[in-house]
């Protein structure tokens, strides 16, 4: 019993520490020994637990989209608005996965992608999750799910992918709260634009939720 506990505290530290060697320096230029010093463990306990450096990588993904699947789950009833601006700021805090798919846009690797089948079971998961949306009437119906859904991760992702075109258009650092609080109010907007929120009889005096946000869009861009 102790000695699986001890393997499974090792695993655990093995992929944490695998997972800021990749993010540093991509699947192509990790080491395994690199990563055992990281983790401060013998690199042979890293072939022990994961078989290779390839399934050690494939181990990183699955506990990321594990855990990504886990948030979208509990997320299946927000508004499309909700879920940009939600999406975003998770992302945020996510900096090593964001620069594991940087290192893999630039491999010169091509073909099947580590984890391959688990990628697309993600996505498509997700998609349906947005064709649900639109089948429930909260998203437009003449909108493709997959399409719809990588144009949503672009809006989530790219200021932190390209900080420098975010620094170059407003003047501020991607990871600066002040952007970061401008681009959710902006996704939160946006979002409403394309799938407006459900009119409440009780704001009718006030406005609706969809105007007023909608003034937030204009008024409150990148540049407001």
């Amino acid at each position: 019993m102790g000695r699986q506990r001890d393997l499974s505290r090792s695993r655990e530290r093995i992929l944490a520490a695998a997972t800021k060697e990749f993010a540093a320096k991509g699947f192509a230029g990790a080491r395994t020994r690199a990563i055992a010093r990281r983790a401060r463990l013998n690199e042979q306990m890293i072939f022990h637990c994961f078989g290779s450096k390839e399934g050690l990588y494939h181990s990183v993904l699955h506990e990321e989209l594990g855990r990504i699947t886990g948030m979208l789950e509990s997320r299946k009833n927000m508004s499309f608005a909700k879920h940009l601006a939600t999406g975003f700021e998770t992302l945020s805090e996510s900096h090593d996965q964001l620069r594991m798919w940087q290192w893999e846009a630039l491999s010169e690797r091509r073909g099947e992608l580590i984890a391959g089948d688990e990628r697309r079971s993600f996505l498509t998961a997700e998609a349906a999750q947005l064709h649900r949306a639109q089948l429930r009437g909260k998203l437009p119906a003449n909108l493709n799910a997959g399409l719809t859904l990588i144009a949503s991760i672009a809006l989530r992702a790219i200021p932190l992918l390209l900080p420098q075109l975010v620094l170059s258009v407003t003047g501020l650092e991607s990871e600066d709260p002040r952007f970061r609080r401008k681009w959710s109010r902006f996704l939160r907007a946006l979002g409403t634009k394309i799938a407006p929120l459900p009119r409440n009889p009780r704001n009718k005096a006030r406005g609706t939720l969809t105007n007023r946000l909608g003034t937030e869009l204009s008024s409150n861009g990148v540049n407001g």
